[in-house]
């Protein structure tokens, strides 16, 4: 079949006719077909019942032959609604259709097998930063205490990116020690940690095996395997290649995110630790990572600090963990 880019085109054909009326009893055959940009619609040469011209305007449809041998246009919906799927050129159409369709999912393959190893370079830079990350993660993971890192885990799996502690105001009483008032709690935000989802081992996992599955697809496919699919093949192939840019962005957006969780001030984790080493721990591995390495007297100094800060601004006695 015959593509028609424009109508210019169309209208130079030898056996082109302007308003060439198209009936069941006139129609020969299909002999290409026109796919025009916005705003370059033409007008549809079925004859109504009436005598008149359809005239809708199409900007896809087909070029069929009549049995004077002239040419002439038929919008792609006026050709579906107009003659039925029994008729010649309802048959005729349908195999256009899968022909063309076939056609273009062909074409399209070929334009994303083209971007394979680019794509293919990109995935194995996915790999290598993971691969990194890793590193980093299990190094971090390696300076905290066990509570520290059980409690970034349970940050990360509930989706939760603050540092919850608990501010207490102790009960008063008067001076026969009966309570005039209840002792009070309440949760405050110690800090807030960026990129959280970056510290789930269960999505970085994910997305190794999902860099792995994406090479492995892209790799096993050339054009030559292209040319034995069946049509449901091509488009199942057709529809993961298209998916691949999508999947590796989300790759490097997921790998953003794991870089901006290890980029954190680790510090006022060590707040809602309920063990006094593992706070001094934290403290001082934090600090560390901030540029700032303390000695043991140093931590326990700005821990108390650091308490005092958060009591005073939130006017409660004193901060203990969760």
């Amino acid at each position: 079949m015959i593509r028609f880019n424009t109508f210019l085109e169309i209208e130079a054909h030898t056996q082109f006719r302007a308003d060439n009326p198209l009936t069941q009893a006139t129609y020969a055959g299909i002999i290409g077909w026109y796919a025009f940009e916005q705003g370059h619609d033409i007008a549809c040469c079925v004859q109504q019942p009436t005598g008149y011209l359809c005239r809708h305007l199409h900007r896809k449809g087909w070029v069929v032959l009549l049995t004077d041998r002239s040419i002439t246009v038929i919008g792609g919906d006026c050709a579906r609604e107009k003659f039925g799927v029994d008729s010649v050129m309802g048959q005729d159409l349908a195999r256009a259709e899968s022909s063309l369709d076939a056609a273009q999912l062909r074409a399209r393959l070929d334009v994303l097998l083209a971007r394979r190893e680019e794509q293919l370079k990109a995935l194995h830079g996915c790999k290598v930063a993971l691969r990194e990350r890793d590193e980093q993660m299990a190094q971090l993971q390696g300076s905290l205490p066990s509570s520290a890192w059980r409690a970034l885990s349970d940050m990360a799996r509930l989706g939760n990116s603050r540092i919850i502690v608990i501010g207490v105001t102790p009960a008063k009483t008067n001076s026969d020690g009966d309570i005039v008032r209840d002792r009070v709690e309440i949760q405050i935000v110690a800090g807030q940690l960026s990129g959280i989802a970056g510290a789930s081992e269960v999505r970085r996992a994910s997305a190794r095996k999902e860099v792995d599955q994406l090479h492995s697809d892209i790799s096993k496919f050339t054009s030559t395997d292209a040319d034995s699919m069946s049509r449901g093949e091509l488009k199942k192939l057709t529809a993961m290649l298209d998916n691949v840019p999508r999947a590796i962005a989300t790759l490097n957006a997921y790998i953003s995110e794991v870089d901006r969780f290890l980029a954190n001030d680790f510090r006022a984790l060590a707040l809602a630790l309920p063990d006094a080493n593992d706070q001094l721990h934290t403290l001082t591995r934090a600090s560390g990572r901030a540029g700032g390495p303390l000695t043991k007297t140093q931590a326990r100094e700005l821990l108390r600090e650091m308490s005092s800060e958060l009591a005073a601004r939130h006017r409660v006695t004193r901060i203990i963990a969760p």
